[in-house]
């Protein structure tokens, strides 16, 4: 059969896929080694030309993971990888956001949940590892022709980068699994030149609106240029790295802090929920002491406190924080945790969420887990789950007794939670 070129590839990828990808980044080598495809929500990811001719595309478009406790990703990791990796240092908070997992060879190592849940394991154990100097020569030369010379090439494996002479510039180093990608002469690469604007667009493709860019200023491929992350802020970057699918190192889990970087970033997570004052960070794992204006002073690891965690005591959780950040951003008037005195259970129980409107009392929200709906050992078992439905029946009465809006979200609709709230604001608003 004959070999496709890499435009023939592309032609027939458009054929199946239509416009849904960017394939400015292939370098077709054969039908098994996998090549970079632009998925214009969600970035680059690599694949096989044969899976993707056969219609697999972007595994983030075509999978929604549901939300999952710390419990639930182990014991689905345990299921696809054995007992290979060790789990004890992860923090589950969402598929996206990396987490820690411990490889018995490599050590620790960061990964996105939905890519282990997919089958990707420890980046050392999977690379790709060619077996000698003249494989990698072959595979660069499929690439990149005859442009460079590879007689300094010492291979030992695919992140030891090589000497790789180019015919201009002279000798520069690379990986070579980045030269296998397609990575040219940084020289060569600083000469490739595109407007702000062109940059501009190249980078929207890749990261979607991930970012904002109003304080770029392009001058070649290998300058670093300052770019916005819509959570943690400004960050530099060389432009050519952005453009190849890297972004904010925050996000990743690898920017490096100080105090007031840290306390930057927590308080545009958390708001002015803590006081930072007597934060003293060291680094991403060493707990810093943040004072809960309710319960008082507590240990966190910074890492986790970014990733959302908060006052143990308080317990808020993934929805309750996500309907606080949306009622902050509309100015909505609310309190958290309120308890009404005529509402007890021997006690008076607390709503998550109270809606106020020049004082008064206009809307009763309750955002309820997993806990509310099945038996879970670690809210106290069969006990625990019978007392959390008769306080949810009263509060339930409570509402409609006293003609008190009232909103229950289950945790299942934690996708749609904003367009929820917008709607009950709206049934508020109309009486």
């Amino acid at each position: 059969m004959k070999r496709l070129s890499t435009e023939e590839f592309i032609q027939k990828a458009r054929k199946v896929h239509g416009d849904v990808y960017d394939y400015s980044l292939v370098r077709y080598i054969d039908a098994y080694t996998k090549v970079s495809i632009i998925c214009k929500k969600h970035g680059i990811f690599t694949q096989t030309p044969k899976s993707h001719l056969h219609g697999s595309g972007c595994r983030f478009c075509s999978v929604k993971f549901p939300c999952l406790s710390t419990d639930d990703f182990v014991s689905f990791a345990r299921k696809i990888h054995g007992s290979r990796y060790d789990y004890s240092k992860v923090q589950y908070v969402k598929s996206h956001a990396n987490i820690v997992i411990i490889c018995p060879v490599h050590g620790e190592f960061l990964q996105m949940p939905c890519n282990h849940l997919h089958g990707e394991g420890c980046p050392y154990c999977a690379s790709n590892q060619l077996s000698n100097v003249e494989e990698f020569i072959i595979k660069a030369r499929k690439i990149h022709g005859n442009k460079y010379n590879y007689s300094k090439v010492h291979y030992m494996n695919c992140h030891v980068k090589v000497i790789i002479t180019c015919p201009i510039h002279g000798d520069f180093k690379q990986t070579p699994n980045k030269h296998l990608l397609g990575e040219n002469c940084p020289m060569c690469m600083g000469h490739l030149k595109f407007t702000t604007d062109e940059f501009i667009d190249r980078a929207r493709k890749i990261h979607g609106s991930r970012y904002d860019y109003s304080k770029v200023q392009y001058v070649n491929s290998c300058t670093k240029v300052i770019i916005t992350c819509l959570i943690h802020g400004d960050f530099k970057q060389v432009a050519s790295s952005h453009l190849a699918g890297i972004g904010c190192p925050w996000c990743a889990g690898v920017g490096k802090f100080d105090t007031a970087k840290f306390i930057t970033v927590a308080k545009k997570v958390h708001g002015n929920k803590y006081d930072y004052s007597k934060v003293h960070y060291v680094n991403s794992h060493t707990h810093v002491i943040i004072t809960c204006s309710i319960h008082g002073d507590f240990e966190q690891q910074p890492a986790h406190h970014l990733k959302g965690h908060g006052c143990p005591c308080c317990k808020e959780s993934r929805g309750e924080r996500r309907i606080r950040v949306y009622f902050e951003s509309k100015n909505i008037d609310f309190k958290q945790q309120v308890r009404l005195d005529d509402c007890c259970n021997v006690k008076a129980l607390p709503f998550d969420f109270a809606l106020h409107k020049n004082g008064n009392l206009t809307g009763l929200i309750e955002y309820q887990g997993k806990q509310h709906y099945m038996i879970n050992e670690l809210f106290g078992g069969e006990n625990g789950f019978k007392s959390r439905q008769q306080n949810d029946k009263i509060k339930k009465s409570y509402a409609l007794t006293h003609h008190i809006p009232f909103l229950e979200i289950k945790y299942t609709n934690l996708g749609h939670l904003e367009s929820i709230l917008e709607k009950f604001l709206k049934e508020i608003a109309n009486g």
